[in-house]
């Protein structure tokens, strides 16, 4: 199965054109809701009701294609009858029977009849896909068992997916879900078609999928942009649909990592990181410096214990462009040699707390919503988990007067596998890859380097000042002092200062990597709920307007930097993810991101994701009412985010100079052709 059928939604969709119009058009001043009264639904056996299908919600946020139902009938899953009851402290009717019968409507694509159940007894399991519907009738039952004359009532349920987050999973589900995910780890492509069937993709298809898209010379065509949002909303999901294909009953969870913030967890307190889901982080000698050659193993980074334990790293086999030192699928400026996926987290970093995602979510123009998305919200998760290996190999550069203090030579170090990509995308550095060597994984024995362009290696020299922050070198910083840096880089130990593997391009094959992103797109359905944006133009033309970072980028088949189409590829309204599965980077492949766009719009009635989010509740932040903001169509209260730094970049509106290259060039000719979503990777 290809990804264009993985790809594949569940809902009738309009034509390629109609979509981000939708989007755009949509009501969004004010929240959905329903004024049918509600008497019964039905829960997924160890949950409460759903928020939204309670007599009276907590919450005011709702989807609209709820409207007309009673209740949602989640595919695969035990579900139980609920019947309300005001008078009772539980809110239920705990003393009365109830029968009932749940029949699909006609045309469904369910192959079951009737499903049939009493309440208090046996749980009943709907054989559903997502959007089927079925008409329920609910009777009351007398002493005897016998329905009551005149006693029942009608409603409908709505077949669809419920993501959690993953503390809120049963003991059942949890494992269900996890054992689901780790199939995708353990089994071999071939044998899961197998086993499973044709939806199933397992993990090393999913790291190379994100690879293939964000490793290039030129750019990184599903982060630094506008395209960063729905250009993971389609990965994810695909990777969701294979998980199904190994469970039926299980959905992706969400991790909402601003409740560890909340309660004042460590990354290494957080239940996420624990033997039962992700696997339990392995803290380092020094909490000051990290991972170091002088104090820790890079071996001891790997996955301690629990399913993933010691999972083995990839090895790229397809994209011979994109080759790491090492083999794997890692990207070409990151040369660690490690065999297994790594974890060098530390305590330098904090994950987004709740201001932070308070602070993204009171921004009202669609352009800087979209890119801070990649930034704040969201890089700090990554970094605090994958950070960074070998600090101390800085030593020599301190001790040189080359870097200002200490601290600095932390700060640097944290960022150093983004200046080696910078460098790498600049056409300076190129990895060494046909005689890398790891021996016994030992600063000695790892054998490996970059390869400095000729043509470029005097002009280093002037660059380096522009990718290493000037606030952590000394003032004075003559030649001489930079070409010790660029030494460092050529020809010394730069290649061996790397990062681990949730913090680059190949982060997809570390598991916990999965559950950060519904997290995104879940504030970001709640936004369009709450009010959506002012603005909600997306640019054509990044030589003019913001687009993605780098609108200038270098492109090896042109040996030349200039305004390419390829620079912004991936981050403009009608973009595909590249074609990972041919290799054909000149081709796309899946929805567009405007296609995206419009079918995560829970205002819609077009809305076209297979599952909804359990609630849109921030209870757990105290400080911030997202509830109020969302209900309101609040604008921005400066005075609440107050030395917040949501957007590390310029202005979205900043101006590009002009060029001879056209930016629309590429994006206009992988237009999708399809007239359907496909969310079938």
């Amino acid at each position: 199965m290809s990804l264009m059928s993985l790809f594949q939604l569940d809902s009738p969709m309009k034509g390629e054109d109609d979509f981000l119009a939708d989007f755009l058009n949509s009501d969004t001043d004010s929240p959905v809701s329903t004024t049918s009264e509600r008497i019964f639904t039905l829960t997924r056996v160890g949950y409460e009701p759903l928020d939204y299908f309670m007599p009276t919600p907590q919450s005011a946020l709702t989807y609209s294609i709820f409207t007309n139902y009673t209740t949602l009938l989640e595919p695969y899953a035990p579900m139980d009858l609920v019947v309300f009851d005001s008078s009772t402290e539980s809110g239920y009717d705990e003393t009365n029977k109830y029968s009932y019968v749940a029949c699909p409507l006609e045309g469904q694509s369910t192959g079951g009849g009737c499903t049939t159940g009493t309440s208090g007894s046996l749980s009943s399991v709907f054989s559903c896909s997502a959007f089927d519907e079925y008409e329920i009738k609910v009777t009351t039952l007398d002493q005897h068992g016998d329905e009551i004359d005149g006693s029942t009532v009608t409603g409908y349920g709505l077949c669809m997916y419920v993501r959690r987050e993953i503390r809120d999973l049963t003991e059942s589900d949890l494992g269900k879900t996890m054992d689901s995910m780790y199939a995708l780890w353990s089994t071999l492509q071939e044998d899961g078609e197998q086993k499973y069937g044709m939806q199933f993709k397992n993990s090393t298809y999913f790291a190379s999928a994100h690879d293939f898209n964000a490793a290039w010379q030129d750019a990184d065509h599903i982060h630094e942009g506008l395209g960063f949002l729905p250009q993971h909303i389609k990965i994810t999901n695909a990777f969701e649909k294979s998980m199904q294909a190994v469970d039926r009953s299980v959905s992706l969870p969400y991790w909402d990592f601003t409740i560890d913030y909340a309660q004042n967890l460590t990354i290494f307190e957080s239940p996420i990181f624990s033997a039962d889901m992700f696997g339990t982080l392995v803290q380092p000698t020094d909490h000051y410096w990290g991972w170091t050659y002088k104090n820790d193993k890079i071996v001891d980074a790997a996955i301690p214990d629990g399913r993933w334990k010691q999972a083995p790293a990839d090895v790229n086999y397809q994209y011979p462009d994109l080759q790491n030192g090492f083999g794997y699928i890692r990207g070409p400026w990151n040369m660690n040699p490690s065999p297994y996926i790594t974890r060098f987290t530390s305590y330098t970093l904090s994950l987004p707390s709740c201001l932070d995602y308070y602070a993204w979510a009171t921004d009202k123009e669609f352009l800087d919503f979209m890119a801070i998305a990649a930034y704040g919200p969201h890089a700090s998760t990554h970094g605090v988990i994958g950070s960074v290996y070998g600090c101390d190999l800085m030593d020599p550069l301190l001790a040189d007067g080359i870097i200002r203090d200490a601290e600095s030579q932390l700060s640097i170090c944290k960022k150093w596998g983004f200046y080696l990509k910078e460098l790498y995308r600049a056409n300076y550095i190129l990895p060494r890859t046909d005689d890398c060597s790891a021996g016994e994984l030992t600063k000695d024995t790892i054998d490996c380097g970059f390869t400095c362009n000729a043509d470029t290696y005097d002009s280093l020299i002037t660059e380096l000042p522009s990718v290493i922050s000037s606030q952590y070198v000394p003032e004075q910083m003559d030649e001489a002092a930079w070409s010790k840096w660029r030494d460092f880089v050529c020809e010394g130990d730069a290649f061996r200062v790397f990062v681990g593997d949730h913090l680059e391009s190949g982060s997809p094959a570390d598991p916990s990597f999965w559950p950060i992103h519904p997290t995104q797109e879940r504030l970001l359905q709640a936004k369009l709920i709450g009010g959506g944006f002012d603005s909600t133009y997306w640019p054509s033309d990044a030589r003019a307007e913001y687009v993605c970072d780098k609108s200038q980028c270098y492109e090896s088949d042109y040996g030349s930097k200039d305004y390419y189409a390829e620079c912004c590829y991936g981050h403009y309204e009608n973009d595909q993810l590249l074609d990972f599965e041919s290799g054909d980077k000149s081709k796309g492949i899946g929805p567009t991101n405007g296609q995206t766009m419009a079918d995560t719009n829970p205002l819609s009635p077009e809305y076209a994701m297979p599952y909804v989010y359990q609630h849109f509740m921030w209870t757990h932040c105290e400080d911030e009412d997202f509830e109020k903001m969302f209900t309101t169509s609040s604008t921005t209260d400066n005075e609440n985010l107050a030395g917040v730094v949501v957007n590390p970049r310029s202005s979205t509106k900043e101006k590009k100079s002009s060029s001879k290259k056209s930016s629309s060039k590429k994006s206009s000719s992988k237009k999708s052709s399809s007239k359907k979503s496909d969310y079938k990777l």
